[in-house]
C-alpha cells in the first residue's frame, strides 16, 4: 500500500481509540508496528525533500511515530483509557536501530524477544533482562518487584558470561553471583518457559517467583 495510507490507518486505529475512551470506555489499542509507521513516515518526508537523519530516517519520521505513541492513555474527564501495544521490528536485531530507540524513551515499558533464545528452544524468547516495566513498582507488591530484581541480575550474570563457562574458563567460587545463577540455572528457565496455550494465574506466577528467589531456595 501506498505509505500515506499506511500512516493513515494507524491513526485511524487511534482515532477509533479516542473515540470510545471519550465515551469512558477501556480500549486496548494493537498495533503491528511501529517500525511500518516510521517506515512509511520516512519515504512521505523523502519525497517531499526532507533530508535523511538518524540511519535515514528524516525527523518527522521519528516524530510521528512519538505522537502516534502518545495518542494513549488516561482521560482524566471521563476516566476512560486506551492501552497501547506496539511491536517493534529491529532492523538486523540492532537494539540501538532509531524506531527502537524512541519507542523505548516513551513507552511505559518493553519486552524484548531473543532470537539466541529462539534458536535454543526457549519460549517465549523474552529477553528478561533487556525487557523492562517503569511501572512495575508501582503495581506488584514490594516482595514481588524485589525477587523480580534478583531474578534479572542472576539471568545477567549468566547470559554475561555463558561463553566462559562453555569453554570451561570459569572457576567456581569466582564470583558469588554468578555461582548462584548457575546453580538455579535450570530451576530459572523452567519458571520462564511455557508451552503454547499454558495458563497461569498471576498471584500464582508471583507466588512462584517469591519462592525461586527466597536466599535459601539454593
Amino acid at each position: 500500500h501506498a505509505p500515506n495510507l499506511r500512516l493513515r490507518a494507524a491513526q485511524y486505529a487511534s482515532a477509533i481509540g479516542e473515540y470510545f475512551r471519550s465515551q469512558g470506555k477501556r480500549v486496548l489499542l494493537i498495533l503491528d508496528s511501529l517500525t511500518r509507521v516510521a517506515h512509511a513516515a520516512r519515504e512521505l518526508a523523502l519525497v517531499l525533500g526532507e533530508p535523511g537523519a538518524a540511519r535515514g530516517y528524516p525527523p518527522s519520521a521519528l516524530a510521528a511515530v512519538t505522537r502516534l505513541v502518545e495518542r494513549a492513555g488516561n482521560s482524566a474527564r471521563t476516566g476512560g483509557a486506551v492501552t497501547g501495544i506496539y511491536t517493534v521490528l529491529a532492523d538486523g536485531d540492532d537494539a540501538n536501530d532509531p524506531v527502537v530507540d524512541t519507542a523505548r524513551a516513551i513507552l511505559d515499558g518493553h519486552i524484548v524477544l531473543s532470537r539466541a533464545l529462539a534458536q535454543r528452544g526457549h519460549y517465549p524468547a523474552i529477553d528478561v533482562p533487556a525487557s523492562l516495566s517503569r511501572v512495575m513498582d508501582d503495581l506488584v507488591p514490594r516482595n514481588v518487584a524485589a525477587a523480580a530484581q534478583r531474578l534479572r541480575a542472576l539471568i545477567a550474570a549468566r547470559e554475561d558470561n555463558r561463553d566462559l563457562v562453555l569453554m570451561g574458563a570459569y572457576r567456581a567460587g569466582s564470583d558469588a553471583l554468578l555461582d548462584e545463577a548457575l546453580a538455579l540455572s535450570g530451576v530459572i528457565d523452567g519458571f520462564l518457559t511455557q508451552t503454547r496455550g499454558a495458563a497461569e494465574p498471576l498471584a500464582a506466577s508471583h507466588q512462584a517467583l517469591v519462592r525461586l528467589m527466597a536466599p535459601d531456595h539454593a
